[in-house]
């Protein structure tokens, strides 16, 4: 199975989005720009530095490992976000919140819909990522706990 950290935005995160996703940020305040520094979009020019080193590097099949954003993400990185049709640079990968709760399905739905860069998306379930790495592949699994209240609970897959 293959998320990413939501993919990054290509613009910086107006707070009524952000509470509209994934409840990260409280609606409200000034109408001013809004970032949410807890992931890419807090950081717009760290990120475009780390996309353009990608770019220049022409590294092959690079991969982004993110977490804690309370559901499971997969999404296209693109040197460009304006440009969604524009090539794949790299692919990120992001863990979800091990008890922590997540987003609601509706929320997941939307953010889905609403960003040609997510590819997978899941919000209902807690766990983890694991990747199986060599010179040929890498394998993301994302891990779920059937409950994240017994200690004991196996892993559902």
């Amino acid at each position: 199975m293959v998320r990413c950290q939501p993919a990054p935005l290509p613009r910086p995160l107006d707070s009524r989005r952000a509470a509209d996703t994934d409840g990260a940020a409280q609606a409200g305040g000034d109408e001013g720009t809004h970032f949410w520094t807890d992931g890419w979009d807090g950081y717009p020019n760290a990120r475009q530095r780390l996309l353009d080193s990608l770019v220049a590097h022409r590294r092959r099949n690079p991969i982004v490992i993110g977490g804690d954003r309370h559901a499971f993400f997969t999404a296209d990185l693109k040197h460009d976000f304006a440009r969604p049709e524009g090539p794949t640079i790299a692919t990120e990968f992001v863990g979800t919140s091990i008890t922590s709760d997540g987003p609601s399905e509706a929320s997941v739905r939307k953010a889905l819909a609403a960003d040609p860069h997510l590819v997978y998306a899941r919000g209902d379930k807690r766990g983890y990522a694991t990747v199986d790495l060599d010179a040929e592949h890498c394998t993301v699994g994302f891990e779920v706990i059937d409950d994240v209240k017994d200690a004991g609970a196996p892993c559902a897959g």
